[in-house]
Formats: structure tokens, C-alpha cells, sequence
């Protein structure tokens, strides 16, 4: 990758990967914690032991962006409070949003960053409050390594969502919404 020009890697560390130490000894520039539900209990048997497994990732970085609206989020950051950025779209938080407003097509907010004591305003073409949530945790991780908060949530404006979530379809007088979510949530 780096001898094709690549600056940058994002990749997602799965339960399974982090358990396994699959990842390696790499130290990570940064890694975001979005949220534990009970999706992997068939090959991690606990939630704690599931939690245990993506802790792992964070004992590797230089940044931990983190997502307290979760409870294992909020234990997270207490833990690894050295090296967390928090954020929340229901609360305060390093990163939260504020003035949430979401329709079938989208959502729009009011990203404070109360680090820099700085906000800007972002809109989507995505709606659901997990997607509010993914957006802060990108925007926290690119800041992280020093990109443009403003830059980055206009970027956002740009991206549709992934065919098979909150797919909206509109037939007469009906609206049919397709989500193919992985969770019991």
C-alpha cells in the first residue's frame, strides 16, 4: 500500500480478528468503538467476553474514539481515559451532535467539538440516529489525525447510504423502507 502512494489504512477489526490476534502488533494511529450488541454471542459465548476481544484494539493505539452512548462505550472511555475522544449524539461528549433533525431521506445536525470549541453544521443523505452516530465517529477519527473538521463533515453531504439500510422506496401512497440490519436492535 505505502509503495502505491497510500498515506492512510481504514479497516475494521473484527471481534473475531481482535481474538484471535490476528491484527498484529502494529500500533494504530486510531480506533473507534461504535457500539457491542449481541450479534457475535455465537462464537464469543459472553458479552464480556466480547467486550474483552474489542478492548484489544484499543491496548494499540495512539487514539480512542469512542461512542458513550453505548454503555460498554462509556466503560471504555474510563478505562482508556489517557487516550479518549468521546462522542454522543443523545449527550455531552467531546464530539456530539445537537439540533438533530431527520427525515426519510436524511438527517442534518450541529457537530460541536468541545476540544477546540469549535462547531459546523452537517447534512447527510442518510438517516437514523446510528448513522448521527458512524458520522461523529469518523469525523473524530479524521480530525484525530489532523484533517478539517468542516472539511470533513461537507464530505459527508456527498456519501449515500449502503444498499440494503433505511433504503427508502416510494410507491403511491406508500413508503417502503428496507433495512437489513445484523442486530436485535
Amino acid at each position: 500500500m505505502v509503495s502505491n502512494g497510500a498515506d492512510y489504512c481504514v479497516m475494521e477489526a473484527s471481534s473475531q480478528a481482535l481474538d484471535q490476534y490476528r491484527i498484529g502488533d502494529e500500533r494504530i494511529a486510531v480506533a473507534g468503538f461504535t457500539n457491542l450488541t449481541r450479534d457475535h454471542l455465537d462464537y464469543h459465548g459472553t458479552m464480556e467476553n466480547y467486550f474483552q476481544a474489542k478492548r484489544r484494539v484499543f491496548t494499540m493505539c495512539k487514539t480512542a474514539v469512542i461512542n458513550i452512548d453505548d454503555a460498554y462505550g462509556k466503560r471504555l472511555a474510563q478505562e482508556f481515559s489517557d487516550i479518549a475522544v468521546t462522542y454522543s449524539a443523545e449527550g455531552n461528549a467531546d464530539y456530539h451532535a445537537e439540533f438533530i433533525r431527520m427525515n426519510a431521506t436524511g438527517c442534518s445536525y450541529m457537530l460541536v467539538n468541545e476540544r477546540e470549541k469549535t462547531a459546523c453544521r452537517v447534512d447527510m443523505n442518510m438517516t437514523g440516529l446510528y448513522n448521527v452516530q458512524n458520522s461523529l465517529c469518523a469525523i473524530a477519527m479524521v480530525t484525530a489525525l489532523g484533517f478539517d473538521m468542516t472539511e470533513c463533515a461537507k464530505a459527508l453531504s456527498d456519501l449515500d447510504g449502503v444498499d440494503g439500510r433505511m433504503n427508502v422506496v416510494y410507491r403511491g401512497d406508500f413508503t417502503v423502507i428496507t433495512d437489513y440490519a445484523h442486530t436485535d436492535d
